[in-house]
């Protein structure tokens, strides 16, 4: 069927459980969302939750446009109640973007942390994505993005912090970090 990419602890929330308005642009840039394919899951006594899927890595809705298929998988470690360390990888090809080209390529790979204590919860994400041939900006919540011809490095991260008070408040502090093209110098 077609279901959110088992990648990206920020990506998995959906648009109304977010704590802030719009996802880290990190995530916007280099987690897809929604695709087509088959994933297999489960948890080992509730401490080791995992994912595996293979999709079509075309998106939502969208005809596969090659043979290949993309791998994506997540791993979460729950070494004691209200911490959460999770990872997880994608990698694929899609049909060129430029006619008698190879395939593109997109790895991804990242780290995350959730922890809740009281009324509080914390999360970070790092993520990495290397994309050869073609690759997407913008998308997310607001719509699907754009294809650019070309390669790219490109990293970023967040940390969040929420506060449940008693009044129905939820105060966020966020730090945010991207770099759009990791050969270029100053540009984050």
């Amino acid at each position: 069927g077609q279901f959110k990419q088992p990648f990206s602890l920020e990506r998995n929330m959906p648009c109304h459980a977010l704590y802030t308005v719009n996802r880290s642009m990190v995530v916007e840039q280099l987690a897809m969302d929604r695709d087509m394919g088959f994933m297999f899951f489960g948890d080992y006594k509730k401490k080791v939750s995992y994912n595996l899927a293979v999709m079509n890595g075309t998106g939502l809705g969208a005809i596969d446009d090659n043979n290949a298929k993309d791998w994506v998988g997540r791993v979460v470690v729950t070494p004691i109640t209200g911490v959460d360390i999770g990872g997880g990888f994608r990698y694929g090809t899609s049909a060129p973007s430029v006619v008698d080209a190879e395939d593109d390529t997109h790895t991804r790979g990242g780290l995350d942390l959730a922890v809740t204590y009281n009324e509080f919860k914390f999360f970070a994400e790092y993520i990495y994505g290397k994309d050869e041939g073609s690759y997407t900006e913008g998308g997310g919540c607001g719509g699907p993005g754009d294809i650019v011809e070309g390669s790219k490095k490109r990293n970023g991260m967040y940390a969040m912090l929420v506060w449940s008070t008693k009044w129905n408040l939820e105060p966020v502090y966020k730090y945010e970090f991207f770099e759009e093209d990791m050969d270029l110098s100053d540009n984050t």
